[in-house]
């Protein structure tokens, strides 16, 4: 499963105005729509929050980076199945 985690601090951190702050919050909003639309999850594990996604192709059509821990699992179960075959 891919996942990435999501750090609300760094949102708004670069916005000079509230214009500014309200456009990145409506931008991040269309993004969450459009993330769940395509079946995306939010796990909330403590205070960390996780969004992630069964198919590691759909998370990475959207262009995210998988967290280290879990790109190495599915390196390793990769060459694992290579040596199956």
């Amino acid at each position: 499963m891919a996942s990435f985690t999501w750090e609300e601090s760094a949102l708004t951190a670069d916005c000079c105005t509230l214009e500014d702050m309200a456009r990145r919050f409506e931008e991040a909003a269309m993004l969450m729509r459009r993330l769940d639309q395509c079946g995306f999850e939010l796990h909330n594990d403590k205070e960390i929050r996780k969004i992630s996604h069964k198919n590691v192709r759909t998370f990475s059509r959207f262009g995210f980076v998988i967290d280290k821990k879990l790109s190495e699992i599915h390196s390793r179960s990769l060459g694992t199945n290579r040596e199956e075959n």
